[in-house]
């Protein structure tokens, strides 16, 4: 079906065999060739592959990334962040995609690393459980209206087998230097997950003032099996 903008203006759509369309400012024609074959490069199949890859890696993660992408861009945290993790996804074939788990990042750091991990990660009765120690140097990198502002860190890991995230409650900053835990679903059990996690400053979640939200980096904090 075509469209026209006007008796005497251009046409977009098919009409019999010629295809309309809007290009650069003017209306265009072109015939309509049914038999193209959309022959795509070896390198096109393995980039759409990593590609769809990853977006099945961070979509489920979504809610995690609308904060830390938040100062980035209110509306499009998705995609800053696929440009942003593209280069930790790696392909051998469309059928052979790595991804680099310790590399991730579900947010956009304005700052570094917020903490330290004491010792590893541990699992008990379906519970991840791990320590971060607050490093506090991240405040000097910061605005003076963050000064006083309350952060919190963001907990999620991710479980390859089932292609699935579990993201944990946001702590306070009080929390800090304290045991923090995941709690996972049953079927984790006996698989291995990857854990992450960022401190939140300011935004407008914690805040309720429509100040954007200062990130940090995204922790790895390590891979566990979950018992």
């Amino acid at each position: 079906m075509a469209k026209t903008n006007g008796l005497v203006g251009g046409v977009t759509g098919k009409i019999g065999n010629v295809i309309g369309y809007y290009r650069r400012g003017k209306f265009l024609a072109r015939a309509y060739n049914p038999h193209t074959t959309n022959v795509r490069s070896r390198l096109q199949r393995w980039q759409r592959a990593r590609w769809t890859k990853l977006m099945e890696f961070l979509r489920p993660a979504v809610s995690m990334l609308r904060v830390g992408f938040e100062f980035r861009n209110p509306s499009y945290q998705l995609p800053f962040a696929m440009k942003a993790n593209m280069p930790f996804v790696t392909s051998t074939s469309p059928q052979d995609i790595d991804i680099s788990y310790a590399d991730i990042q579900l947010s956009d750091g304005m700052f570094d690393k917020f903490a330290n991990v004491t010792g590893a990660p541990t699992s008990e009765n379906n519970t991840v459980k791990f320590t971060l120690t607050e490093d506090d140097s991240f405040k000097s990198f910061l605005p003076a209206e963050y000064n006083n502002s309350e952060g919190k860190v963001y907990l999620a890991c991710y479980n390859p087998d089932e292609k699935q995230w579990v993201i944990g409650n946001p702590y306070n900053e009080s929390s800090m230097g304290r045991e923090m835990q995941i709690n996972c679903p049953a079927l984790f059990i006996g698989t291995t997950v990857h854990i992450y996690a960022f401190l939140a400053l300011g935004a407008e979640r914690i805040l309720g003032d429509g100040i954007p939200s200062y990130c940090s980096k995204t922790m790895y904090v390590g891979s566990v099996e979950v018992e």
